[in-house]
C-alpha cells in the first residue's frame, strides 16, 4: 500500500512536471516529419505515421518531450521509464483523479502554485520514516477532518499576508 501511495505521489510529480513544460495554448505552425531532426525522428518513430494528423500544439508537444528526452543522461531517461511504466499500469480512473488534480493545481494562482512546490520539497527532504509517519496520519484522516485542517491552513495563511 505504502508503495502505491509513493508510486502515486512520484507518478503525480512527474505529470505535474511534464505539464509545466507544456506548450502555451499559443498555436504554432505544423511541422512536416522531414523538418524534425534526426534525434527527434528517432525519439518519435512510434508516432511517425500520424504525425502529419496531429494538431501543431500536439506536434509541438511532441518535439519537446522528444528535446527533453535528449537532453536526458542515462539514470534519468531510467527514471522516466520506470515512471512511465507505473503510470500505464494505473487503473484508468486513478489516472483522471491525477489529471484532475492537475488541472485543479494549474488553476491556482503562481504563488499558490510555488508554495505547493516548495512544501512538496521539503517533505521529499524529510527521512523516510517521518514521510511515511506522515502519510499514515494523513491517510487515517475523514474528509472531514481534511477539510478542516486544509481551511485552517488557509484562513491562517490570509491572516499572515
Amino acid at each position: 500500500m505504502l508503495t502505491n501511495r509513493k508510486n502515486n505521489i512520484a507518478l503525480a510529480t512527474f505529470v505535474i512536471l511534464i505539464a509545466l513544460t507544456a506548450v502555451a495554448s499559443a498555436e504554432v505552425p505544423a511541422t512536416d516529419w522531414s523538418q524534425l531532426n534526426p534525434g527527434q525522428q528517432q525519439v518519435l518513430k512510434g508516432v511517425k505515421d500520424r504525425w502529419g494528423t496531429l494538431s501543431p500544439s500536439q506536434q509541438e508537444k511532441y518535439r519537446q518531450g522528444a528535446d527533453r528526452w535528449l537532453s536526458m543522461d542515462v539514470n534519468e531517461r531510467k527514471q522516466v521509464q520506470q515512471r512511465f511504466t507505473e503510470w500505464q499500469k494505473l487503473a484508468p480512473d486513478k489516472r483522471e483523479q491525477i489529471k484532475k488534480n492537475l488541472a485543479e493545481f494549474r488553476s491556482l494562482p503562481p504563488d499558490e502554485q510555488k508554495r505547493l512546490k516548495n512544501a512538496l520539497a521539503e517533505f521529499n527532504k524529510l527521512p523516510n520514516d517521518e514521510k511515511r509517519r506522515l502519510r499514515e496520519t494523513w491517510n487515517k484522516m475523514t474528509p472531514e477532518e481534511l477539510h478542516k485542517i486544509i481551511r485552517h491552513r488557509m484562513q491562517t495563511r490570509k491572516l499572515h499576508k
